[in-house]
């Protein structure tokens, strides 16, 4: 994790690894930036060490791991096209060749049996609880659900569980204070785990795991 700070002239930056280590960068110090009228000095300056602390913020970047499903914002699209698509395929032809109007009876009773149906479907999967983007940051997730962004400390999790639905495995992860997403949120796994449920499990079981982990050293 890097923290940039400015204080009394002095710009430094901080970077604490998974093993707690930590590098520390003074840029400048003295009189402050003040003193460096000329500003390509200065730029020179920070390029100079920030390319030098380049490979530590490499290394600390490698710690994070996407463990959602990458497309699942297009799967989520799909799923509502494709039930929209359904119900246009039935009510379209009886439209257009006149017939909803001399007897719209059957037409209503097949859009209503498709929409119920599809309706069912939706809300039994849940489709739109799912995260768009899930990134195990070490000590904390970071959950993307449309424009909301949100952090969450393992130390906040109280449970993980995984579920399937139709073939579709989703991972469940309880919070233990409601935030701006719910008190739950629910992420696919990536596809390549989809076909494997005991892959799914231990990923579900190592967040629970480290989450029980962070909760009693925060005691």
């Amino acid at each position: 994790m890097s923290e940039f700070s400015e204080c009394a002239g002095r710009i430094s930056i901080n970077i604490e690894g998974t093993a707690r280590e930590s590098a520390r960068i003074n840029i400048l110090s003295g009189s402050g930036i003040a003193n460096h009228r000329n500003k390509g000095i200065f730029m020179h300056d920070f390029l100079g060490a920030f390319v030098s602390v380049a490979p530590i913020l490499r290394l600390d970047c490698s710690s994070m791991q996407v463990i959602s499903f990458k497309n699942t914002g297009l799967f989520k699209r799909g799923i509502w096209l494709t039930a929209a698509a359904l119900l246009v395929c039935v009510a379209a032809p009886p439209a257009l060749d006149g017939t909803l109007w001399q007897n719209p009876l059957p037409s209503a009773i097949a859009v209503a049996i498709l929409a119920s149906f599809s309706l069912f479907f939706l809300v039994k999967m849940q489709i739109h609880r799912l995260a768009d983007e899930v990134v195990d940051c070490a000590d904390f997730l970071k959950i993307r659900r449309g424009r909301t962004e949100l952090d969450v400390p393992l130390a906040s999790i109280s449970g993980v569980e995984v579920s399937t639905f139709s073939g579709i495995h989703r991972i469940s992860v309880q919070l233990l204070k409601p935030t701006k997403l719910g008190a739950r949120i629910e992420f696919l796994p990536q596809a390549s785990l989809w076909s494997d449920l005991a892959a799914v499990k231990r990923v579900a079981a190592g967040l629970a795991g480290r989450a029980n982990l962070m909760r009693g050293a925060a005691i």
